[in-house]
């Protein structure tokens, strides 16, 4: 995979690259909204830097916002898989220079994907070699809630990768909602609750701590372009 990329003039650029640019770019879409929204920005979208701001934490008050890939890959076992194609990866920076690896996932009435149950019900070898990679790297020792999102587990993991390709000092998974109901809060909220963290629309909560290094989780709400 080539490691050059071009910068974005408008939202529409950011169309060729989703998996099906005709299914997946529709108004009221979430990478429809994503785009226009971080794209029309000036850094980042005011709903995300308030979340930021209102979070009293201070590795990630005033972060700058450096680069956006949207639509980025990352990989994991096995080798074969399809990677984790995250909505929009975000390279920030903290007031003391250090790296913030950002991993956006993008919604609107869409799910969050099968459970984790649905996910492995082939049991294919493959699948469990992933699963048993993504509980290593986060960390998780208990059984799971098998009625949990397999997405989710996976976004988190991109953040995880990402901060150690980058020796990023911080890391962040946000839900970025333009549904006005906020559709599927609660299946991001039980998997929130892994962490043992009850979270809040608009709140950023920590969640890990790997190696001294934290990584947060936040739902934030956007208006949809008019």
């Amino acid at each position: 995979m080539s490691r050059v990329f071009v910068p974005t003039k408008k939202p529409e650029e950011w169309r060729q690259l989703l998996a099906d640019p005709e299914k997946h770019w529709k108004k009221g879409y979430s990478a429809y909204e994503l785009a226009y929204r971080w794209q029309e920005s000036e850094g980042f979208p005011e709903e995300v830097t308030k979340a930021l701001s209102d979070s009293s934490i201070p590795k990630i008050t005033n972060l700058e916002m450096l680069f956006g890939f949207p639509e980025h890959k990352v990989y994991f076992p096995p080798s074969r898989g399809r990677p984790s194609q995250n909505d929009l990866f975000v390279m920030a920076r903290t007031q003391n220079s250090e790296l913030v690896t950002i991993m956006v996932e993008g919604k609107v009435s869409e799910t969050f994907g099968p459970t984790i149950n649905d996910w492995l019900k082939d049991k294919s070898p493959g699948k469990q070699e992933r699963y048993e990679f993504i509980k290593s790297k986060l960390y998780i020792t208990t059984n799971i809630n098998q009625e949990l999102r397999y997405q989710l587990f996976h976004r988190l993991l991109s953040v995880v990768l990402e901060m150690e390709r980058y020796n990023s000092a911080a890391g962040i998974m946000l839900i970025h909602s333009f549904s006005n109901s906020n559709e599927w809060f609660e299946d991001y909220a039980k998997f929130i609750s892994l962490f043992s963290v009850t979270p809040n629309i608009g709140k950023i909560n920590k969640i890990l701590d790997i190696s001294g290094k934290p990584i947060y989780s936040g739902w934030v709400h956007g208006d949809k372009k008019s």
